[in-house]
């Protein structure tokens, strides 16, 4: 073994030889179409600085195969200047770029074993290009680009290969300017994080490309930033993504997520002509979009909102405050919940869910609403409150342990429930005008409530199966009222209060109980009138009515 020693030092003086150490190089220009070149190699601790004043300059740095960590910088004021670096096999490397000017180009590239290396790019002014790449095992690394007072300007990020990296650019003009783009691509690591915020622009677009595990993402456009557009995209797990966008009229919003323990949110504030959508698929997953509507910059005359979720343990929550909004939310299959709140004008909103435990809550407040709630699977619980005008409402359930309940206030309101399976329970609230219900129920332990009251109400339940109850309670004028149910042991009750009433109830089976009791004018040719039809044994009916005259009723009994 003491034999091998001189051999082992031999080489290692030979490897300490092909590396100098602590070399710098130092470059300053002054005027129009100059070129400066820097090259650095197999060096220790090696530092490159460039520095360029005037138009049309060009500089390059090239580092590579270093020991300890290299730096470079690159310093250009003037316009149609171009700055690149590149560090190659540069563990720890340090660059950074800054430009002052239009129409510059910046790029740095770090890769090959580039690990904790940080990039930087400023530029200041208008049409100008930055680039940073970080690629090829570059894992731990930063980069960063700046683009203030940018009119036309495009930024791209793209870190490959780079574990526990993290990527942000910022563009900004408080005058106005247009036109800035930024993108990030995090592609095979984990432990991303990328950032984009553009703040008082106009026309932007920003995009976000991440793949790995444990992702985090946000994109921010706000201040004046009108026809923004921005796209979050990630696959893997643990993703996190949030798009913000203030008094940007025009603006659209899209997140799409693939993986697992995903959670998205898209908040638009004061932002007309708005469109915000979530797509995600994967394991407990959360989605919540809200947009707002204030006067002056965003008037909120286009808000969508739309989230579609597949997967388990879902939750998507739409929040829309302004005029003409549409929301709408699908989700399927296990423990769903969704709930839509929209407040203005000519709402819209749908809802679907398939699978286990699903809860859906739409509220619409005044203006032309129309909620649609379709629930297939167990335990399911729907909500629609609507109040102001022209609202309609349909909730269709199948599958077990349903509940149903619709209350509308005011005006031209028609609600529908349908219900298809075990433990069903209905009830609709409509106070108003022109209100219309009808609820049909199938098999075992139906109950069906209808309270209507106002001006020209009709109210029709049909139950078919076991230990049916449907209560009908109208007052007002022209109510017209069916109960058809069909099994054992029904029982109906009819209450009408105004002009005009008319009741129909037609129960089969046995030890069914009917009542029905009217009070209205009562005029020749406009009758109230009263119909109980029971076709069995141990059947009970009784109707009553008072006031006016011309009244009819019929009792049916076989």
């Amino acid at each position: 073994m003491k034999k091998l020693l001189p051999l082992v030092a031999a080489m290692a003086l030979a490897s300490q030889a092909a590396y100098a150490d602590n070399n710098t190089a130092s470059t300053s220009q002054e005027g129009n179409g100059n070129l400066a070149t820097t090259t650095q190699s197999n060096l220790v601790d090696s530092d490159a600085t460039i520095t360029q004043t005037g138009d049309n300059n060009s500089s390059e740095v090239s580092q590579a195969n270093s020991v300890v960590g290299m730096h470079a910088s690159v310093s250009t004021t003037g316009n149609d200047n171009s700055a690149n670096i590149t560090q190659d096999d540069s563990y720890d490397a340090e660059a950074t770029i800054t430009q002052d000017g239009e129409k510059n180009q910046a790029g740095i590239t770090q890769e090959v074993w580039g690990d904790y290396s940080d990039a930087t790019i400023s530029q200041s002014g208008g049409e100008n290009v930055a680039n940073v790449n970080q690629v090829n095992y570059s894992g731990g690394s930063s980069a960063t680009i700046t683009q203030f007072e940018s009119e036309g300007a495009s930024a791209l990020i793209q870190q490959y290969n780079a574990d526990n990296s993290s990527a942000s650019i910022e563009q900004s003009n408080y005058v106005g300017k247009t036109g800035n783009g930024a993108e990030i691509q995090q592609h095979d690591g984990y432990s991303l994080d990328a950032s984009i915020v553009q703040e008082s622009t106009v026309n932007d677009t920003a995009l976000i490309d991440q793949t790995g595990f444990s992702q985090t993402a946000s994109i921010h456009q706000k201040n004046y930033n009108v026809r923004g557009d921005t796209a979050i995209t990630q696959t893997g797990n643990d993703n996190l993504a949030e798009i913000d966008q203030t008094w940007s009229g025009g603006s659209s919003a899209a997140v799409i997520q693939a993986g697992n323990d995903n959670i998205a949110g898209i908040d638009q504030y004061n932002s007309d002509d708005s469109s915000a959508d979530i797509d995600q698929n994967g394991t407990s997953l959360s989605a919540s979009i809200s947009q707002k509507n204030a006067p002056g910059v965003g008037q909120g005359m286009g808000n969508d909102a739309d989230v579609i979720q597949t997967g388990s343990d879902n939750d998507a929550t739409i929040e829309q405050d302004g005029y003409e909004n549409v929301a709408s939310v699908t989700q399927s299959d296990s423990d769903n919940n969704a709930s839509v709140l929209q407040t203005g004008d000519a709402n819209s909103a749908a809802v679907t869910q398939t699978g286990i435990d699903q809860m859906a809550t739409v509220t619409q407040t005044s203006d032309n609403s129309m909620a649609l709630v379709t629930q297939a699977g167990a335990s399911n619980d729907a909500t629609v409150t609507q109040m102001g005008d022209g609202n309609s409402a349909t909730v269709d359930q199948i599958g077990d342990n349903q509940l149903a309940t619709v209350d509308q206030d005011n005006n031209v309101n028609t609600a529908n429930v349908t219900q298809s399976g075990n433990d069903q329970i209905a009830a609709v609230d409509q106070s108003g005008n022109g209100n219309m219900a009808t609820v049909t129920q199938s098999d075992s332990l139906n109950e069906a409530y209808i309270m209507q009251g106002g001006d020209g109400n009709s109210a029709t339940v049909g139950q078919s199966g076991s230990d049916q109850f449907a209560n009908i309670n109208q007052s007002g004028d022209l109510n017209v009222s069916d109960i058809l149910q069909s099994a054992d042991l029904n029982s109906a009750d009819i209450a009408q209060s105004g002009e005009f009433n008319d009741a129909d109830i037609d129960q089969s089976g046995s030890s069914n109980t009917a009542t029905i009791n009217q009070s209205g004018l009562g005029l020749d040719g406009s009758m109230n009138m009263a119909s109980i039809a029971q076709f069995a044994n141990s059947d009970v009916a009784s109707i009553i009515q008072m006031g006016g005259a011309g009244n009819s009723a019929t009792i049916t009994q076989q």
